[in-house]
């Protein structure tokens, strides 16, 4: 039965999960305007993050916004 249990847990290691995104977290409003970002949360955080600034000035563009393999190392991007 041993060999099963190492046959699961290098198949759980070998395929890493993809980081959770929540989308349009709002970190402030200005002028009745809500600032959004979105957040992505590594399946093994190790406790520290990264803030990644995509866009500025008067345009956005939501195509642009990956998690940039970040979170594959643990980090909250």
């Amino acid at each position: 039965m041993k060999p099963l249990i190492v046959l699961a847990l290098l198949s759980t290691s070998l395929f890493a999960q993809e980081p959770e995104r929540i989308r349009d977290v709002i970190y402030t409003k200005y002028d009745g305007v809500a600032l959004t970002m979105d957040v992505f949360k590594p399946a093994q955080p190790n406790g520290a993050g990264i803030i990644k600034i995509v866009s500025g000035g008067w345009k956005s563009n939501h195509k642009g916004i990956s998690d940039g393999g970040w979170p594959k190392a643990g980090y909250e991007a």
